[in-house]
């Protein structure tokens, strides 16, 4: 029975560090649709970080080269236009 309820609690806590990865990566598809450039950036950082925290390599870089993307200085200058923050 002890055996049985640790590895429940062993799935339950990989299984919460997986979720929180989706939920970041969730969160950047909201963001995307309507925040700004510097929001969008954060957030591509904040779904790496997950994926760093989960040991996903594959994923890790994924969203690394996308934070890369999103924080290009050209994007984030574009934003800053468009918002009146000269």
């Amino acid at each position: 029975m002890k055996v049985r309820l640790a590895g429940s609690m062993a799935l339950a806590a990989l299984a919460s560090c997986a979720s929180q990865a989706e939920s970041e990566a969730k969160q950047y598809a909201i963001v995307a649709r309507s925040g700004s450039a510097v929001e969008l950036c954060t957030h591509a950082g904040l779904v790496a970080q997950a994926y760093l925290a989960e040991q996903n390599e594959e994923r890790y870089r994924h969203w690394k080269q996308q934070e890369a993307a999103d924080c290009a200085p050209s994007r984030l200058q574009s934003d800053s236009a468009l918002n009146g923050d000269r």
